[in-house]
């Protein structure tokens, strides 16, 4: 795929910050984080957009800029690692043309191929806090680039913007007014998770890798199927049901290159939006870095045969997400002295897990943004026809995402290269797994348009 950039052009907020506004606190969950962008990538098909493409262009970049006086933090850059200067200096909105249909990506997305259809590199920290991409296919369908800095949201905090975007461009493009007040969201800074100085910060990072990420598609009847297979009679949800299984499908994986080994232990970090457990409960727009990362040991061991009724991970998701130690975790991140004992604990876990030898303790992350309305992002030419991320630095990191139905999943999985060689073999996987989107090839035959 060839993709031409026609141009780029800086979108600032269409109305300036106020000065008693500049300075925007970061949270302590901010510091933590670093500027690696959340990215996300939504595609529409060509019928469902009546205007042409320097229309849908000119209609984004307005829309973006009122988007932008609401969420002003994204237009301006951090400094240190201590507040936000929301100087109204602006992001960068990219326009491109990709040499082919877009059928031909959705259908076999690619992530390496998807990063070409964004505005920066999706493996690298961010100078600034947000980059756009619009790009039109030969078909003239269109997709929308995406990355928000992990610096100043979560994924949650991009859905909104996104949202808000989306719902601001659909009333331009329809000549209709919007209540500013209805997408407006609530940026907290360090009011619930109170900032630390940066020299008690202990800085040490997960080492930014080169990581192999491919989508896993499951159908509803697929996790219907998986659920009755394991696990007889239990009430799981999807994602609980995809983090069993996935888990045992990488713990297969690694038995074929870790010859000498029949037990493998395990360091499964789960994510859990904090903000309907602070009490009391913020709203969803509610706009920062509000999660929570809860750690737990796992040990799996091949003398466990198929694991059926075996569970590995979910009593201990419930567990830490039960009102008591969800409680606990949120008052670690608002008192000095648990916020110092949080940093030696995370310090200590990140040497157990760079260990080497028989000892060695194998990271996996789970993260999920399904239920965030991510095909309601309808810009005003139809809602998306496929949504995807292209990317992840994180080893042995799955992502979970809705599918259009909103009831089977994409398990977007980050392996390293030998490691998902031998991963998307796997015969489970095979069986159970499908392609994204099986009937996109016909997806712009039929309602194919003239490119404008």
């Amino acid at each position: 795929m060839e993709v031409k950039v026609i141009g780029t052009e800086t979108i600032k907020p269409s109305h300036p910050t106020p000065s008693y506004l500049r300075r925007y606190r970061l949270s302590f969950l901010d510091q933590l984080d670093v500027s690696i962008p959340i990215n996300l990538i939504t595609f529409y098909a060509p019928a469902d957009n009546p205007h042409d493409a320097n229309t849908c262009a000119s209609v984004l970049k307005r829309s973006l800029s009122e988007a932008l006086s609401l969420f002003y933090p994204l237009a301006g850059r951090t400094v240190g690692n201590l507040y936000v200067d929301c100087n109204d200096q602006g992001i960068p909105f990219v326009e491109s043309r990709a040499n082919c249909r877009m059928s031909d990506i959705v259908g076999n997305p690619v992530c390496s191929t998807l990063e070409l259809l964004m505005p920066i590199s999706v493996r690298k920290e961010m100078d600034v806090l947000a980059a756009f991409q619009f790009n039109v296919f030969n078909c003239g369908g269109m997709s929308i680039g995406m990355c928000i800095s992990h610096k100043v949201a979560d994924g949650s905090s991009a859905s909104e913007f996104v949202m808000c975007w989306s719902a601001i461009s659909r009333a331009i493009s329809n000549l209709q007014k919007i209540n500013l007040n209805s997408v407006a969201p609530r940026l907290a800074g360090d009011q619930f998770f109170p900032q630390m100085n940066p020299v008690e910060l202990d800085l040490s990072r997960e080492t930014i890798e080169n990581v192999v990420m491919k989508p896993f598609v499951f159908t509803h009847s697929s996790i219907a199927d998986i659920r009755a297979r394991y696990f007889p009679g239990a009430r799981l949800t999807r994602i609980e049901v995809l983090m069993e299984f996935l888990l045992r499908r990488h713990f297969q994986t690694m038995l074929k290159i870790s010859h000498n080994k029949d037990s493998l232990k395990y360091m499964v970090s789960h994510v859990i939006n904090l903000r309907p457990r602070i009490m009391p409960p913020l709203i969803v727009r509610a706009f920062g870095n509000m999660v929570g990362i809860f750690h737990f040991r796992v040990e799996m061991s091949s003398s466990s045969g198929d694991g059926v009724g075996e569970f590995k991970v979910v009593p201990h998701v419930r567990s830490v997400t039960s009102g008591p130690n969800i409680t606990k975790h949120l008052l670690r991140f608002q008192d000095r002295e648990a916020q110092l004992e949080y940093l030696e604990e995370r310090f200590n876990r990140l040497e157990e897990m760079s260990r080497g030898g028989s000892e060695q303790i194998v990271p996996i992350f789970f993260a999920s943004q399904s239920k965030f309305s991510m095909y309601e992002m309808d810009f005003g030419w139809g809602k998306p026809e496929f949504v995807s991320t292209t990317g992840t630095v994180r080893v042995n990191h799955v992502l979970f995402l809705d599918c259009k139905d909103g009831k089977g999943i994409q398990a977007f999985v980050g392996l390293k290269e030998e490691v998902m060689a031998l991963f998307e073999k796997d015969e489970e996987i095979l069986a159970y797994a499908e392609s994204p989107l099986a009937n996109s090839r016909d997806m712009d035959m039929e309602r194919q348009r003239p490119r404008m």
